[in-house]
């Protein structure tokens, strides 16, 4: 399983998670978001340079 499928497992399933705990999640969350979308700006500009030389 995957961390993110795992994180939502546990928010879904239990909901004695802590206010604390929600955060957490909810940041990692937007950091794997924000990675996911940096890496594909990444490989655009990579493939923008392949073209243009």
């Amino acid at each position: 399983m995957t961390r993110s499928y795992m994180i939502t497992q546990q928010l879904q399933s239990s909901m004695s998670l802590s206010t604390q705990e929600r955060s957490r999640a909810a940041k990692l969350g937007h950091t794997r978001r924000q990675l996911a979308a940096a890496r594909r700006s990444l490989a655009s500009s990579k493939g923008w340079l392949k073209r243009k030389h």
